[in-house]
């Protein structure tokens, strides 16, 4: 997938038009990743600004759905990923792969607040995978933020 179209696709999950009231899950992402935030920030971890990291990437996915999304990677350079969800979410995965498609970290446990933690092996475009596997009330709300130390 080139990049213009991991930006759009993007652009399209961070917009789309849902039943969902854009506020009351967007503010339920944001408490979760300010409390997140908070905890990470006493173990070194600071938000990170790379290219596509933005203070925190939301999206809507049915139960199933998936999204791959580009995030930009320093080599050696210690990240955390953590993903929320709303609360009629109750298994979001996250997976980082290069952009050969070879999987290089997962947190594939069956909960709703997935972590990567990991060193970069290299530098550049990475592709984080989002998956939805439960949403009782789709679609669901997702949300993540990138951090490094």
């Amino acid at each position: 997938m080139t990049r213009s179209a991991v930006l759009a696709t993007l652009l399209l999950v961070t917009l789309a038009p849902a039943a969902h009231s854009q506020t009351s899950y967007r503010s339920i992402l944001e408490a979760q990743l300010t409390a997140v935030g908070n905890t990470v920030s006493r173990n070194g971890y600071r938000p990170d600004s790379g290219v596509f990291h933005t203070d925190m990437i939301v999206g809507l996915l049915p139960a199933g759905g998936d999204i791959g999304l580009e995030v930009d990677l320093v080599a050696g350079v210690e990240y955390m990923i953590v993903g929320v969800c709303d609360g009629d979410c109750s298994d979001l995965d996250l997976s980082l792969s290069d952009v050969a498609g070879n999987e290089l970290f997962s947190d594939d446990l069956e909960d709703d607040a997935p972590i990567l933690s990991f060193t970069a092996p290299g530098s550049g475009a990475h592709i984080l995978w989002v998956t939805m596997y439960a949403c009782s009330v789709e679609p669901c709300s997702f949300g993540y933020k990138v951090y490094r130390r």
